[in-house]
């Protein structure tokens, strides 16, 4: 409220996601357009910031793409940052619920679009763990089958992170897991270790997802 208050946003109405498909945050698509440098652009991603460490962490996406254009920020930069906090707004009463620990069962999530940021082309994942937590990929995906296997990559280095602080907490004895992927290229991919020959374009090091596969750390659905 502190936040929402110091910009002015405390009566603001809230909307129920924080991004907004029609805002296309290029600078090539919005040159010509007004400076908004005298707006507190900046300090409203840096207070984001400090909402998505501390108990908002679904704004990461949001944020993430916001805090690429501090330089000279655009009329439609400032909008996107109103949108976040008119989310926060709607969403102060929102909280993380544990399950009991007969509910032992991970289910990971993972999707990716393919070139979709229009100035790298590089895609971005989509993850998400949940018992019954988006990065820029490292690297430009030629095929949405590629981007969607780097997705599972890094989704799987997530669920063995959190397979091992659930352990440590000694919430759950044994984890049962559940990896669902949008592509089923990309599933026939993971499953079918000798198909990698044919897949050259695909670094080595996003391998580590068949072989946590075959070692039966996650179950696989699409």
């Amino acid at each position: 409220m502190k936040v929402l208050c110091c910009f002015r946003m405390e009566d603001a109405n809230p909307v129920t996601v924080p991004t907004d498909h029609h805002h296309q945050l290029c600078a090539d698509l919005h040159r010509g357009e007004k400076d908004m440098s005298n707006v507190t652009y900046r300090q409203a991603v840096g207070s984001l910031m400090y909402l998505l460490i501390g108990t908002c962490p679904d704004i990461i996406f949001a944020v993430s793409s916001a805090s690429q254009h501090l330089e000279k920020p655009m009329k439609i930069y400032w909008s996107v940052a109103k949108r976040i906090l008119k989310y926060a707004r709607g969403t102060m009463d929102y909280g993380l619920h544990f399950p009991s620990k007969e509910e032992n069962h991970l289910h990971a999530y993972c999707d990716a679009d393919c070139a979709g940021d229009v100035e790298t082309r590089r895609s971005t994942t989509s993850m998400l763990l949940k018992l019954s937590v988006s990065t820029k990929q490292g690297v430009v995906a030629l095929s949405i089958t590629e981007a969607e296997y780097f997705a599972a990559s890094q989704t799987v280095g997530e669920i063995v992170w959190v397979k091992s602080l659930l352990n440590d907490l000694a919430l759950f004895s044994k984890i049962k897991t559940t990896l669902n992927i949008h592509n089923l290229s990309a599933v026939k991919l993971i499953r079918n270790l000798e198909f990698h020959q044919r897949r050259k374009l695909i670094d080595v090091y996003y391998h580590f997802v068949c072989y946590k596969y075959k070692e039966n750390e996650f179950v696989l659905e699409q």
